[in-house]
């Protein structure tokens, strides 16, 4: 059993532990970027949907407008930081990246 095997290599346990611990912060990290932008965008829509009836046509349009830019922000946004967020927290990306930037400088460097 699992149990067993994990016994006989407290090693092999630990790092199971560590990379459960890591995934959990990772999800908790992204839930709370996503709950943050996406409460922002609800208080935004709220606000817009309550002042929409007491604006004039021209008002209203130029809201509309704005409620559109402002979602587009948003999301554009929040899709820019996860693959941060994903970058930061796992070892292998963050390695990878690294050296991806350094190939692309010394290309630029020697041009």
């Amino acid at each position: 059993s699992v149990r067993e095997l994990q016994k006989a290599n407290p090693e092999i346990a630990r790092q199971g532990s560590d990379t459960n611990e890591k995934a959990t912060k990772m999800v908790l990290i992204l839930g709370l970027l996503f709950l943050t932008f996406n409460t922002v965008w609800v208080l935004m829509l709220i606000y817009y949907l309550v002042t929409r009836d007491d604006q004039d046509h021209e008002q209203g349009s130029r809201n509309n407008s704005m409620m559109k830019m402002l979602t587009y922000i948003i999301m554009s946004i929040n899709s820019a930081v996860n693959p941060l967020v994903y970058m930061s927290r796992n070892e292998e990306m963050n390695k990878y990246v690294k050296r991806s930037i350094s190939r692309v400088t010394n290309v630029i460097c020697n041009l």
